[in-house]
């Protein structure tokens, strides 16, 4: 069937539920095989959503270090669409970006009964209560000024995975 078969994300990684089973696979994209990761029910899937791709890239070593598997979207479009893909543990997201941005895409994640139930943080440049409440409201984990204290992030992050 669908073995092997590309997602079309603009992502560093994109994964795929195997058919008939609670595992998760997945492959590399850029290797000339395609070959496939095997990902254990521990491994957890984090959508890092942001237009500074420089704070993605970071964002996405940090997560890797801690064991995560991450996929990456640079506007709010994208961001949706990945998560519609590849069904993630947890999403942080941008409040602004191009394409709708963060509150846009955190209203869509929440309406699609596929991602309805997946924690998101808001991790953003711009910090007012009226835009915290906001989040609040659209169903988020947890809001962080950049730049954020790691140890609080990590910390946000693992319980949002309850872990």
């Amino acid at each position: 069937g669908g073995r092997g078969q590309r997602l079309p994300l603009h992502s560093s990684r994109a994964l795929r539920r195997a058919p008939g089973c609670g595992r998760r696979t997945g492959f590399l994209e850029g290797t000339a095989s395609g070959e496939e990761l095997e990902l254990t029910e521990e491994q957890k899937v984090i959508l890092v959503a942001d237009d500074d791709r420089d704070l993605v890239t970071a964002l996405s070593i940090r997560l890797r270090a801690q064991g995560h598997l991450v996929v990456e979207a640079y506007d709010g479009e994208q961001a949706f669409q990945v998560a519609q893909e590849n069904k993630p543990d947890l999403v942080i997201l941008d409040v602004r970006m191009p394409a709708g941005g963060g509150f846009a895409a955190i209203d869509k994640i929440k309406h699609s009964l596929s991602t309805r139930a997946v924690p998101v943080i808001f991790l953003t440049a711009f910090d007012d209560e009226e835009m915290r409440e906001h989040a609040r409201q659209l169903g988020a984990a947890g809001f962080f000024r950049k730049p954020f204290n790691d140890g609080e992030f990590m910390g946000a992050i693992d319980r949002a995975l309850g872990s």
